[in-house]
């Protein structure tokens, strides 16, 4: 090993992290695989969100049977050309079609998998900013389990009002991915944070990108990510924009003729080919539907750093001192990389939520050095410097527990009547065609079975909002039966799946258009097709 330390191969410890991190966030999973079902209740085998969990599985298992590399939306029975590009799932679900793995089985596995890939490139992203081995060590400790203290928040808001409750919860959800390591439970994000290294590295080492090849990376990994995730594409496009203009409100020499070029060169075909793609893609209804979503207000202030960020803020504040007094290489590139982020999530036009999960990253990096220096503090003879230490090394770290109780008791609370799941299986029997249904079973549908559904999942869903109160308006008996009649013809629904509280008058109007009427435990399973 070099004098200064510096080594391109990871040491041992190093594999520590990713084996943690992998072991916690599997966690979840595990859980609803070992514990015995509550009575009367089904826990479907999900580690993430549950319903964000089974549109995923639903497009992996809709590429198993198809598959097509381009897919449909599964939440809509509208007629609609494959123009979803998902190449992880489409991957994802090759691999079931061609090994018979379950489409459940695969999206945890994948997570696994794509974790380890991640630190190794995290390994290789850190070199230009800390060759020396403790200090990117260090970091790849701090990106892999560090976190801030929402437990603390959590805790206080018990005895406040419940608007202030909801704001917190709301501001501070681990599915919002204020740490990488609470991203870590979305395989996507797993995905999209290792092709986003990858797309930055040559924009943000301290001597920036000096070759074409350099270039043809970046473009090639921003189309790459946007692919994979768009917004994760975005946060690559923007840090290209804002970094020559964070140079020059700086007065920082850079923007020189090289980069300008390469930019245009290498960057404005990629956006050409990702606009003509989005095009193609757009003239498909369903597509259409589900892309003006994308936009919206919800942004996350930085009023809840403090909390979000714990001791992490405070390294990194620490870490940004050191680098300025310094002048770190890297000072301004990171920087330009950081403030990128914070203007993405608080933009109240870009939904600026789906841009938390890119902070943690930048914030180790700066903050490595000085959590090296923590360290060493911990060592020191002085006790109430070593308590302190100590103490704030803890604070680090809880978070990768909490958060892991956390997705454990998210999972558990997610319970599927037995009955719903009797009905679901009755239903995957059939041949594949579009279910009217209720949004709660249509969400799992399409995840169990070849069938879509006309009402589902909550984003995937066109006019999801507008679906889900005409259906109650039928459960509940304030809506003309003939309405759902004339629905059922209207969008050529092939089964009718009602619940045992449905009204009589409804099924009474519905039943003379059935082939069949099948037994699915207490729901009533109606073919209209032969």
């Amino acid at each position: 090993m070099p004098a200064n330390g510096a080594c391109r191969c990871p040491p041992w410890s190093f594999w520590l992290v990713p084996s943690l991190v992998a072991a916690l966030r599997a966690i979840p999973f595990l859980i609803t695989l070992i514990v015995v079902q509550p009575e009367g209740k089904v826990l479907p085998p999900v580690g993430y969100n549950p319903l964000d969990s089974f549109a995923y599985v639903a497009f992996v298992r809709q590429a198993a049977e198809s598959g097509d590399w381009f897919l449909s939306n599964p939440y809509a029975t509208i007629p609609q050309g494959g123009r979803y590009v998902l190449p992880l799932f489409s991957f994802l679900g090759r691999i079931c079609h061609w090994t018979g793995l379950d489409p459940f089985w695969a999206l945890e596995l994948a997570r696994i998998s794509l974790l380890f890939v991640f630190f190794v490139v995290l390994w290789w992203f850190l070199e230009p900013f800390w060759p020396n081995t403790r200090q990117r060590l260090a970091a790849t400790w701090l990106v892999g389990l560090s976190g801030g203290i929402e437990f603390v928040a959590r805790f206080l808001v018990k005895a406040a009002p419940s608007w202030l409750q909801a704001v917190t919860y709301k501001a501070l959800s681990d599915d919002l991915g204020w740490s990488t390591f609470a991203a870590f439970n979305n395989p996507l994000w797993v995905a999209a944070f290792t092709l986003v290294l990858i797309a930055l590295r040559p924009l943000l080492r301290p001597i920036g990108p000096q070759r074409w090849r350099d270039w043809v990376t970046i473009a090639a990994a921003f189309i790459a990510t946007y692919y994979v995730h768009p917004y994760s594409g975005l946060v690559v496009i923007a840090v290209v924009v804002l970094l020559p203009l964070v140079r020059w409100v700086l007065g920082v020499p850079g923007i020189s003729l090289a980069y300008l070029k390469g930019a245009g060169a290498a960057m404005v075909p990629a956006l050409v080919f990702v606009g003509a793609v989005s095009l193609w893609q757009n003239q498909d209804p369903v597509y259409r539907l589900t892309a003006q979503r994308v936009l919206g207000d919800d942004p996350r202030s930085v009023f809840w750093y403090p909390i979000a960020l714990g001791g992490l803020g405070v390294l990194a504040l620490r870490g940004w001192r050191q680098w300025l007094a310094s002048q770190a290489p890297a000072r301004v590139e990171v920087g330009a990389w950081t403030i990128t982020v914070i203007l993405m999530h608080t933009s109240p036009m870009t939904n600026g939520y789906h841009f938390v999960p890119y902070l943690h990253l930048p914030l180790c990096v700066v903050a490595a050095g000085v959590f090296v220096e923590l360290l060493q503090r911990a060592r020191d003879p002085n006790r109430g410097v070593r308590i302190r230490s100590i103490l704030l090394t803890v604070i680090l770290f809880q978070s990768a527990l909490a958060v892991t109780w956390r997705s454990a008791r998210q999972v558990l609370d997610y319970q599927v009547p037995a009955p719903i799941m009797t009905a679901i299986d009755r239903l995957g029997q059939e041949p594949a065609g579009t279910v009217y249904t209720s949004p709660h079973i249509g969400t799992l549908i399409p995840a169990y079975t070849r069938h879509r559904v006309y009402v589902g999942h909550w984003f995937l869903t066109p006019n999801y909002s507008t679906k889900q109160a005409q259906f109650m308006d039928w459960l509940e008996g304030r809506a003309d039966p003939a309405a759902l009649v004339e629905l059922l013809h209207k969008e050529r629904i092939d089964y009718l799946l009602l619940p045992p509280a449905m009204p009589t008058p409804v099924l009474e109007a519905v039943r003379p258009l059935a082939k069949s009427v099948v037994s699915a435990g207490p729901y009533v399973l109606l073919v209209l097709s032969d």
